[in-house]
């Protein structure tokens, strides 16, 4: 079992249901959490778990005719995250999953006797790993005593200094960002934009007191926390500090928008995808409106919409829509059963009658995110052109005779 219990991370255990204890620690480290693992059914035994630090994931190997090869994977793959996906029953081949941060995925076949592998395929061959940006990771400490782990991706063109956007992430609570492709990131960053992507307090992978340190801190302690990450890289990155914007979805979207509010003169301007603008509303869409366990826990996470109203209106954006100065950029999927599109046009209607500048996209039929390639190609087409306009310029020059100089 997967289990934090009596402890502030968690790990994986045997437990005996019989006498209801714990009999085995598999793996459990102060560190970080387990946040998964792959069970192998052909051989009944369980190959490998992930645990992360901070953003950072880690592969230990459990099944014991894997762990004699570990070396030999990582020798043969450098610079790589190595996952030992399945193992034949004699143990002599191995199905690796390959990765990093520039390169999407690779599997291969390897030979454990002969330490050869060969290539069986790659995700999304069209990406040319030389191109892509290369990301590295950080920590801040905050003056409360948290440490706040940090992704930042900086254009592979050019010295800079560049401009900034900051993706805060979704949930907020025990979702968390991992060192791995990134695909907005690479996007982002194809473009001449840095990226910085922070584990906030309430991010998960860090134990349950960061994770529930998060609570209740809607617009508050949370965005301070990304401030003080992108404090931090102002002063450790080439970044253009006058050039700095948000960008996110869903809970991200929200604090888009919230930081912009709090910090006008840092931020340029803000999109937000399925972001949540009122709180109290937040209640009243069907995914918790119709369920008591989703109710109960969305209460403990913002506070309760009938006693703490107040509390949630005072960190709901659209109640705040006269502090915000820069533009925005809001849209919004029509089918979204987790962030109603009333949270989009409220605010879309606010900002257009105090005459803010605000952009609005609807999609009538996506969800809460995409499932449609050509809404997905739409959005992101007008976030960059949102971004150049606000902080451009859009792309660093391309060098002569590489295909970017021949596509529009």
């Amino acid at each position: 079992v997967m289990t934090n219990e009596g402890r502030n991370t968690i790990g994986i255990f045997e437990y005996d249901p019989r006498t209801n204890k714990f009999i085995r620690t598999v793996f459990a480290t102060d560190e970080g959490d387990v946040a998964s693992y792959h069970y192998d059914l052909f051989t009944d035994s369980l190959t490998y778990l992930i645990w992360y630090e901070g953003a950072t994931p880690h592969y230990v190997v459990v099944d014991p005719r894997a762990k004699g090869y570990m070396t030999a994977l990582k020798q043969a793959f450098p610079g790589e995250q190595v996952v030992p996906f399945d193992i034949s029953k004699n143990g002599n081949e191995i199905l690796v999953y390959v990765y990093n941060d520039t390169h999407s995925g690779s599997y291969y076949a390897f030979d454990a006797a002969k330490h050869n592998a060969q290539l069986l395929g790659v995700e999304r061959p069209w990406l040319d790993s030389h191109k892509m940006a290369p990301v590295r990771d950080g920590s801040v400490k905050t003056s409360d005593g948290f440490i706040i782990y940090y992704l930042l991706t900086l254009p592979v063109n050019g010295h800079g200094p560049f401009p900034l956007v900051v993706i805060p992430h979704g949930g907020p609570i025990g979702v968390f960002n991992v060192n791995g492709f990134d695909d907005v990131a690479q996007l982002l960053a194809s473009r001449g934009y840095a990226v910085l992507k922070v584990n906030y307090r309430g991010s998960g992978g860090s134990g349950k007191k960061f994770m529930n340190a998060g609570k209740r801190q809607w617009g508050r302690k949370i965005e301070d926390d990304i401030n003080e990450a992108v404090q931090a890289v102002l002063k450790s990155a080439p970044i253009d500090k006058n050039r700095i914007c948000l960008f996110g979805a869903s809970y991200g979207g929200y604090s888009a928008l919230m930081s912009l509010i709090r910090y006008p003169d840092l931020y340029k301007c803000a999109a937000s995808y399925a972001g949540v603008t009122d709180i109290p509303l937040l209640y009243d869409s069907s995914y918790i409106q119709y369920d008591k366990e989703n109710r109960a826990e969305m209460a403990d996470i913002t506070g309760d919409p009938t006693k703490d109203a107040a509390q949630l209106r005072a960190v709901s954006p659209v109640y705040l829509a006269a502090k915000i100065k820069r533009p925005v950029f809001l849209a919004q999927g029509g089918k979204d059963t987790r962030v109603d599109p009333e949270q989009a046009f409220r605010m879309k209607l606010v900002l257009e009658k105090l005459g803010k500048q605000v952009e609005f996209k609807y999609y009538p039929n996506e969800i809460h995110g995409f499932s449609k390639i050509d809404d997905e190609t739409d959005f992101f087409t007008r976030l960059l052109a949102f971004f150049n306009k606000n902080i451009g310029p859009q792309r660093t020059a391309a060098p002569k005779g590489s295909q970017a100089n021949h596509q529009k």
